[in-house]
């Protein structure tokens, strides 16, 4: 244990067990770019690759630095209902390796190696956002373009096929690769379900009109079970202004960095900033539509990426540690009128808004008091679901 003088946060610093592993953050790069300013019929001069280099440059130079918090994945929700959008060997599929107890890994592996709904589920998350691939291979130990890649990943890591099982029939999608990758003893993994739903919009608005908990660093799970262990906090920003059709995306990116970044105390890595926009993927418009509207071109929705934090991980594996966990929501809506337009208009009114929701669970593990308070961060994440259903 020790001190931290960081604001709205408990003074004491706890270590508590966390298997992760060592990811590689997803990067920006020119053909991702390329793709999305494409899916919302931007091909003129200013996204050839010369300048979608420099665009990526710029964007990667005006991103927060000095983040103390890392990222162990990084998700979004479906745009539609897992359970009515996929396939229906791929709903099976799922339903069949949620049902397996997490610690009989052989079972998964026997299951999930030689279910014929296995190819269909992970091709539906790719297709769902390409840019999850990095992710998904990450975690498997083989390569998504491998011929037998749902074999192997059964073979290799049983845990990780859970893992992605239990986020799509909670909803969410893997997005794009981060520092960190969930371990194989699935806390880590399980809290990101967890916390995904503790950060919707109802379950959030529930969780923060309650008390946090009385001497939180000395509370126990299950005690105090009208008060939360997290600590949330929300955001909104408001922009409007004249933009070109490619600034008004740039922007777009950096200020959902930054909007991350600063919703949290100690802020967020830049490379996990950098892998968190690089994963957005910009909603397919069409052509014949004069002005560009993400929440029109979603369906009604705001665009919504999630960022899962590790505190001061170190080690990894079964001798990893960290200070706590926490997620962070981002949901963006960008208009630009008339965006395709470049002979009368070069720069187009556009309107931003931003909301950011975070939620924190600083650590309580001390195994040095007496009696030793053995409450993880998954445990605290529990408390607060049955707190706030």
């Amino acid at each position: 244990m020790r001190s931290s003088d960081g604001p709205g946060e408990p003074n004491d610093v706890f270590e508590e067990p966390l298997d992760i592993g060592r990811g590689q953050p997803t990067k920006a790069s020119v053909p991702s770019l390329k793709s999305n300013l494409h899916a919302i019929g931007l091909t003129c001069e200013l996204t050839d690759d010369e300048n979608l280099q420099r665009f990526i440059q710029q964007v990667r130079d005006d991103l927060p630095s000095s983040g103390e918090n890392q990222a162990f994945f990084i998700g979004r929700r479906f745009e539609e209902d897992f359970q009515q959008a996929a396939p229906q060997e791929a709903q099976l599929f799922v339903s069949t390796v949620c049902d397996i107890a997490p610690s009989d890994t052989s079972y998964i592996t026997r299951e999930a190696s030689g279910h014929e709904g296995a190819k269909a589920f992970f091709e539906y998350l790719l297709d769902e956002n390409p840019q999850s691939g990095e992710f998904i291979s990450q975690l498997a130990g083989v390569s998504v373009e491998a011929p037998d890649f749902a074999e192997q990943f059964a073979k290799s890591n049983p845990s990780g096929i859970q893992f992605l099982a239990e986020l799509a029939q909670g909803g969410i999608s893997p997005a794009g690769a981060a520092t960190w990758i969930p371990g194989t003893d699935r806390v880590a993994g399980k809290c990101a379900g967890y916390l995904a739903e503790l950060v919707n919009e109802e379950r959030f608005d529930k969780l923060q009109s309650k008390e946090v908990k009385n001497r939180r660093p000395e509370c126990r799970k299950g005690e105090q079970g009208d008060r939360r262990w997290g600590l949330p906090n929300y955001r909104m920003e408001k922009y409007e202004g004249r933009y070109s059709s490619a600034q008004a995306v740039k922007d777009q990116f950096k200020k959902n960095a930054v909007m991350a970044h600063t919703s949290v105390t100690g802020g967020v890595s830049k490379e996990d900033l950098e892998a968190f926009v690089s994963s957005e993927v910009l909603p397919y418009t069409d052509e014949s539509e004069a002005d560009y509207d993400t929440t029109k071109a979603n369906k009604g929705k705001l665009r919504e990426l999630l960022l899962f934090l590790v505190k001061e991980p170190s080690g990894q594996g079964a001798s990893g540690t960290n200070t706590g966990l926490g997620v962070i929501s981002i949901k963006w809506h960008l208009k630009v009128k008339r965006y395709k337009e470049k002979k009368s208009e070069i720069r187009h009114d556009t309107t931003m808004e931003f909301y950011a929701r975070s939620i924190v669970y600083p650590s309580v593990y001390d195994l040095d008091t007496d009696p030793p308070n053995r409450t993880r961060v998954i445990d605290q994440v529990k408390d607060d679901r049955n707190l706030c259903p």
